[in-house]
């Protein structure tokens, strides 16, 4: 537990403005790449004196985020042709549309 001035002094360090708990800091921002996570990861380990992740367990986390990232790529192209696809089929109905008001007796 925090003195009042132990806290006082946390308060006056802490010019980012980050919000502080007793014994925790929290990310604010997200965190963009997960590699930051590892860092962050890794970094609060360190601060509590606690051992890190392993190299193999970054390696491994690594091949992870790798083979996720190309699923999440591959699907968000697949979304892409579909949407393409479905903006064909609009414009072409709408082709349609206007040849059939062009031909119809009026």
């Amino acid at each position: 537990m925090y003195s009042y001035a132990a806290r006082r002094a946390a308060r006056a360090a802490n010019t980012l403005r980050l919000p502080q708990a007793e014994h925790q800091r929290v990310a604010t921002a997200p965190l963009r790449r997960y590699a930051d996570l590892i860092a962050q990861r890794q970094l609060s380990a360190l601060l509590r004196g606690e051992a890190g992740m392993g190299a193999g367990e970054v390696a491994a986390l690594e091949r992870w985020v790798r083979q996720r990232g190309g699923e999440i790529r591959s699907r968000l192209a697949a979304q892409q042709a579909s949407a393409r696809a479905l903006a064909g089929l609009r414009e072409l109905e709408q082709v349609c549309a206007r040849q059939a008001a062009r031909s119809s007796p009026g």
